[in-house]
C-alpha cells in the first residue's frame, strides 16, 4: 500500500489535471497491480450528457517503471 500512495502522491504533484488510472490484475493480485495516467483535457460539465474529454499518457506499466516516468515527467516540468 506504501508504494501506491507514494505514486499517487507523486501524480498529485504533477498537477491537479492529471489522474492515475490502477487496477490488480486478477487472480493474482497486488503483485500484478498496473497503472496509467491521464490527464484531463475538457472536464465534465454534466455527468449524465458528456464524459469530458481526457487524454491517456502511458500505456499500462508496473509500479516500478510507472514510478519511473512519473519523476521523468516531474523534472521535465
Amino acid at each position: 500500500m506504501q508504494t501506491l500512495l507514494r505514486i499517487l502522491d507523486k501524480v498529485k504533484q504533477l498537477g491537479k489535471e492529471y489522474h492515475c488510472f490502477h487496477q490488480e490484475i486478477p487472480p493474482t493480485g497486488a503483485g500484478t497491480r498496473r497503472y496509467m495516467l491521464y490527464k484531463i483535457i475538457e472536464p465534465i460539465k454534466n455527468p449524465k450528457e458528456d464524459f469530458g474529454k481526457q487524454e491517456w499518457i502511458s500505456k499500462p506499466m508496473p509500479a516500478l517503471e510507472f514510478e519511473t516516468y512519473i519523476d521523468k515527467l516531474k523534472d521535465e516540468q
